[in-house]
């Protein structure tokens, strides 16, 4: 019994990932911005995927998938960096860190380069909101540098 209610816990979490992931095209609305320095050491693609919104009442918290392309020669060194989100109510608030150690729910993790470098996270916030609501997007770097996320309907 216990066996059976594993494999169907699992079984639902894997169709919930293809769900999410099969949502994310290239036409769909993102909020996206290439970073990079002048060295091109640091050189990527974020994007944040309004389409893949779920909120969770038994969790009580909101989710929302970024993924990231290394595109520099090396590694990028992903340190739990912060995604804030400013609703159209001029709330402002920000991803939480979660205890996972692996997944897509790691908040530190190592991106390899060459443009080979791909990771996708599922960013948590412990606030209600709908992603009609989100008035701009940043991401908040370790030496407190702000990045502004731009908003792109997409082809829809």
């Amino acid at each position: 019994m216990k066996k059976t209610n594993q494999f169907l816990v699992m079984a639902f979490c894997m169709m919930f990932t293809y769900t999410l992931k099969a949502q994310m095209t290239a036409s769909d609305p993102v909020y996206i911005e290439t970073i990079s320095n002048t060295s091109k050491t640091t050189n990527f693609i974020v994007g944040i995927y309004p389409k893949t919104f779920v909120y969770s009442a038994a969790s009580e918290n909101s989710k929302l998938t970024m993924r990231i392309l290394n595109k520099a020669d090396g590694e990028y060194k992903w340190k739990d960096y912060k995604v804030y989100l400013l609703l159209k109510d001029n709330s402002l608030f920000y991803n939480y860190t979660t205890k996972a150690e692996s997944g897509d729910f790691l908040v530190n993790y190592s991106i390899e380069g060459g443009g080979k470098g791909f990771h996708e996270q599922v960013l948590c916030f412990s606030k209600k909101f709908d992603v009609d609501d989100i008035k701009l997007m940043w991401i908040s770097f370790a030496d407190d540098t702000f990045i502004q996320l731009t908003y792109s309907k997409g082809n829809d």
